[in-house]
């Protein structure tokens, strides 16, 4: 998605492991703080949950940036369209 709308790649993917690694934390802190500490299950879950939950963030705030969208349409003049 980065490519198509004329971005760095890497830096997008980046972002997105570090917000999966930052979201998975998070989870796990609040599944300490929820669950019993011998409920690992459940504590790894809400890892698991926080980790999706940064990859969905960062995926919005990419979907947010416009396409570069190719304006050749636009740069059409009179002179071009004679045959």
């Amino acid at each position: 998605m980065a490519k198509k709308k004329s971005l760095k790649r890497n830096t997008w993917i980046l972002y997105t492991v570090l917000s999966w690694i930052g979201g998975e934390i998070i989870g796990v802190i609040v599944g300490f703080a929820i669950f019993d500490k011998t409920n690992i299950i459940s504590i790894m879950l809400m890892g698991i949950a926080g980790a999706i939950g940064g990859y969905f963030i960062i995926k919005h705030q990419l979907d947010k940036i416009p396409d570069n969208v190719d304006d050749d349409i636009n740069k059409i003049t009179a002179n071009d369209l004679s045959p």
